[in-house]
């Protein structure tokens, strides 16, 4: 961050300013000068002097370990809808969860009175669902998947505060009202087939509806796991819950096949227990051909074959991780280099 914004000339400008002056007389004689960087945190000192966090000027929020600009996923909604549509996107709480919600107004060419405008959520539309779904299709082909709104809201107006500016507040509150069966709409996702039927099936759909935060019975067989809130993290725990269970299911698999339907059909009943770091299973000892499976190891890892003592199964937050490294190129990967003066 520190060599500014990336082909954005003006917001380098607003954000990289010169030192204040109170600045420079700490800065000894002799020093080059510096500039400072304006985070845009909001922060309030304390009587004690400690500073206390308020939140943020813009709206720049952080999902899943990621700092996404709300603005930026709005001009690229904008650009998909016609000239003077007005659209929101914010950080929303559904259940124990966090999500991108864009709300969409609908009422644009009759718009209501300022003093009498209130907000309110409409309910989902075949033609508003379509139109959710293309922009959904459009987005992802121009900002990173996690920054591609996951509920699609259709709201009659903009709610206002006293200023005349968009009450973004008044919005996370309405989502945060709208009853979990019905929010599965909002998400692109209604139940779709049969409901779950047999036992694996019914594992899985029990398994979902507690990561979830959803009623079993509103689960059906062909419904997608992403579709209904899913994400990576949730992958992994539904990994775990399918394994103390004795079912085998991978968050590759998962990613694959993210439907109650193909994860009970590629899932496999074990009769082995979780793995215990007790009893935790060699997959090198007691093989038939030891030296062979450690010169396949040591060629494919490119290290010597000497080096390979043992071989164990991946923990599933490891098995996902690596998943996610290979559907996303560069996630999970950090080189933090520190230059220590000698006097350490």
């Amino acid at each position: 961050v520190s060599r500014g914004y990336l082909n954005l000339p003006e917001r380098t400008k607003e954000s990289f300013i010169k030192p204040p002056r109170w600045s420079e007389d700490m800065v000894s004689n002799g020093s080059p000068s510096r500039r400072i960087y304006k985070t845009g945190d909001l922060v309030r000192y304390n009587s004690d002097g400690m500073l206390m966090y308020l939140g943020r000027k813009d709206t720049q929020v952080k999902l899943n370990g990621q700092r996404i600009e709300l603005g930026e996923i709005e001009r690229n909604i904008e650009n998909q809808l016609p000239e003077g549509s007005q659209i929101a996107v914010e950080l929303v709480s559904v259940g124990i969860k966090k999500a991108l919600a864009c709300f969409i107004c609908t009422n644009v060419d009759n718009p209501i009175p300022k003093s009498t405008r209130q907000s309110d959520i409409l309910p989902m539309s075949d033609s508003f669902s379509s139109q959710a779904k293309s922009l959904e299709i459009a987005l992802g082909s121009q900002i990173p998947a996690y920054m591609v709104p996951s509920i699609w809201i259709p709201i009659s107006g903009m709610p206002l505060s006293s200023a005349g500016k968009l009450d973004r507040r008044s919005l996370r509150l309405q989502v945060e009202s709208v009853p979990a069966h019905l929010l599965s709409d909002y998400m692109l996702a209604t139940k779709s087939g049969r409901a779950p039927a047999s036992d694996v099936e019914k594992r899985i759909a029990t398994f979902w509806a507690s990561i979830l935060g959803l009623e079993v019975s509103t689960i059906g067989v062909e419904d997608n796991f992403f579709k209904l809130g899913g994400d990576s993290l949730g992958a992994m725990r539904l990994v775990t819950m399918a394994r103390n269970s004795h079912l085998t299911l991978t968050v590759a698999s998962i990613f694959q096949e993210p439907t109650v339907l193909l994860m009970a059909n590629s899932a496999r009943l074990s009769c082995v227990s979780v793995l215990s770091a007790s009893s935790t299973a060699s997959l090198v000892k007691g093989a038939g051909s030891t030296e062979a499976l450690k010169r396949e190891l040591g060629a494919a890892a490119k290290i010597p074959v000497h080096k390979v003592e043992d071989v164990y199964p991946c923990t599933s937050m490891q098995e996902g991780l690596m998943a996610l490294s290979n559907k996303e190129a560069g996630a999970y990967v950090a080189q933090l280099v520190y230059h220590l003066p000698s006097r350490l």
